[in-house]
Order: C-alpha cells, then sequence, then structure tokens
C-alpha cells in the first residue's frame, strides 16, 4: 500500500508556558500517517521552549519530529516565513502554541483538500475547519462555525474588506507561499494576506467540523489597552493592522501573473483611505508614533 501524502503540521509559540504542553501534545496525538511536525518557539522570555523540549523528550510515536527556537524573537510574519521554508508537507497545518487540535485535524484536513484530484479539480490554496471556543484557563465553550462571511465573498470585497479566514483552523497549499513570496510588510499576519492570496490564485474549502478548541486571549505586539481609549484604541490598531495587510496585498497582486488590473486599483484606493485614518489616528493620539513607518511604506 502506498505511503500517504507528507503534510507539515507547525506550532508557533511565544511566551506560552502555561499552556503550550496541551498544544504540542495535541500536535503528537494526530493520526495521519506520514507527518512532519515543526515545533518552533519564537525566542520566548518565559519557559515556553523548555515546556516543549521536556514534552517531546518522552515522545516515542511514529510522527517526524524537529523542535526549533530562533535566535531572536523574529514576530509573526518572519517566523511564519521561515517555517514554510522548512515544511516539506504538501499542505502545511498551522496551529498557535496556545490552541488545541484534536487528534483526527490533519486527517481530515488533507482529506479534504484532496478531494478533487480524481476528477482533475486544482487543490485549494486554503482549507479550514469550524473551531470550539475556549476560555484561557481551558473552560470549553461554544461550537463556532467559521469564516461564513468569506464563503460568499468574491476577489472586490476581499480586496476592501477587512475579513480573512481565521489562521487558528487554516491548513494551506504550499503554493499560497512560494508562489507569491515571503511576508514582506513588518507587523502583520498571516491570516488576511494568505486569505487575500487565495481569492486572487484559488480557492478556498470549509470542513464542516470542529477541529480545533480556540484559547482566547493571544499575544500581540501592540497592546490597545495601553493606547489612549481602550475602545477607540482598538479601532486604531485595527486600521493599523488592516493598512499593513494591505500594503502586502498590493505586493502581491503586483507578484501576481496576470496581473489584476483592477484589483491592484482597489487596494491602491483603500490604502489612501486608511493611511488618512491613521494619519488622524496618530495626531489624535490613538496610535503610537511608531506607526508613521506604515504611513511611509516601511
Amino acid at each position: 500500500m502506498a505511503q500517504a501524502e507528507r503534510v507539515t503540521f507547525i506550532v508557533m509559540a511565544y511566551n506560552q508556558a502555561p499552556v503550550v504542553a496541551e498544544a504540542v501534545q495535541s500536535a503528537l496525538d494526530q493520526d495521519y500517517e506520514n507527518l512532519q511536525i515543526i515545533l518552533s518557539d519564537d525566542c520566548s522570555t518565559d519557559e515556553t521552549f523548555d515546556v516543549i523540549r521536556s514534552v517531546v523528550a518522552g515522545y516515542d510515536g511514529p510522527h517526524d519530529v524537529e523542535v526549533n527556537r530562533t535566535p531572536r524573537n523574529l514576530g509573526i510574519a518572519p517566523h511564519v516565513n521561515l517555517m514554510f521554508e522548512r515544511a516539506e508537507g504538501a499542505l502545511v497545518v498551522l496551529q498557535a502554541g496556545d490552541d488545541i487540535s484534536t487528534p483526527d485535524r490533519a486527517r481530515k484536513l488533507h482529506a479534504a483538500y484532496v478531494e478533487g484530484d480524481a476528477e482533475g479539480t486544482a487543490r485549494p490554496m486554503i482549507v479550514f475547519s469550524d473551531m470550539v471556543g475556549m476560555t484561557y484557563d481551558g473552560h470549553v465553550g461554544d461550537y463556532i462555525v467559521t469564516n461564513v462571511e468569506m464563503r460568499r465573498m468574491g476577489l472586490f470585497r476581499m480586496a476592501m474588506s477587512h475579513y480573512g479566514i481565521v489562521g487558528a483552523v487554516a491548513a494551506y497549499n504550499p503554493e499560497i507561499y512560494h508562489r507569491f513570496g515571503p511576508l514582506s510588510v513588518p507587523g502583520i499576519a498571516e491570516d488576511r494576506v494568505f486569505t487575500f492570496r487565495a481569492f486572487l490564485a484559488g480557492t478556498i474549502k470549509h470542513v464542516p467540523e470542529p477541529l480545533v478548541f480556540h484559547r482566547d486571549g493571544g499575544i500581540s505586539d501592540l497592546n490597545p489597552h495601553q493606547i489612549k481609549g481602550a475602545h477607540q484604541g482598538m479601532r486604531a490598531l485595527n486600521r493599523l493592522s488592516l493598512l499593513r495587510d494591505k500594503r502586502q496585498s498590493l505586493i502581491d497582486s503586483n507578484t501576481y501573473s496576470p496581473r489584476p488590473r483592477k484589483t491592484r486599483k482597489w487596494l491602491e484606493d483603500k490604502i489612501r483611505q486608511l493611511e488618512a485614518q491613521v494619519a488622524d489616528d496618530i495626531a489624535a493620539g490613538l496610535t503610537p508614533p511608531e506607526a508613521l513607518d506604515d504611513l511611509r511604506g516601511a
């Protein structure tokens, strides 16, 4: 019997020592048979890396397991770039260091990913599931049907919107990285950027099952509660984040061939709108001065 296609399962962690053991164990417990597991700590300042190593030390299962620690803190986008460069699989499953995957997550996502192979249908760029909410201390909450809006969008709405497929439940065709290149705009995450790439170059596919327990209380590089006015600060932070993402999407649309002229125009208009809003946020003291780098296109 032929061996199953290689899949890569990546756990990316940063300062998550109290909860990362559960995340790592859920990766090791995957029942997909040909799995490369990468457990990567982004130079945490707590004991995250030590916890990862202690869990792996007792592992004698079938998966190929790699433990990585970056020499310095990279941030989300460069860390994602590094992981995709190391990934060997035909599908790349991402998991945060504070979430928990069900044991069948990799298997079910891969089954959906290759479902159209027999008919010659192109594989989707993103395959994603539903999830179950969970508090930081582990109390299980509600079943969450994810990304409902995304399934009804076309390219125009995607280019103009603030939506992206929730990264916590996503797995990626490696072409979403290799076709467009690394994430290059400072301060971005992969969620919205990879979603735009998927709409530009392919399709998305939904698995209507909860395959992730998603923990509340992720880590951000900017804390809106430390910005003037928590509610206003959150909205200002979202505008800054969206500006960064749209800059990356404009780069991606210029990279993609054939170049989508209308999409580039939509993105350019959206970026100008966001630049004006972020400038107002800076003037009002709602956004840190370093956001000026985003206005300069850093």
